[in-house]
């Protein structure tokens, strides 16, 4: 029903740009971070994953203690 509220000149986001400057909330601020903690922890899965890959492969050993070789 937003689309009601338009008119043929205003985009769906100057609306909602709107709605946020008079309500004094940021509709996307939450979801941002969500998303970037989600981006943090599969960057560090994939930073282990890739050493550990590294090191199988017989790169990367200085890491290793003696018990790991």
């Amino acid at each position: 029903k937003l689309h009601d509220f338009i008119s043929p000149s205003t985009s769906a986001k100057q609306l909602i740009d709107q709605y946020q400057k008079t309500v004094g909330v940021d509709l996307w601020s939450s979801q941002y971070e969500r998303m970037q903690e989600h981006l943090k922890k599969l960057k560090d899965v994939d930073r282990c994953l890739r050493t550990e890959i590294r090191q199988r492969m017989g790169d990367c050993l200085n890491e290793l203690c003696y018990e790991q070789l």
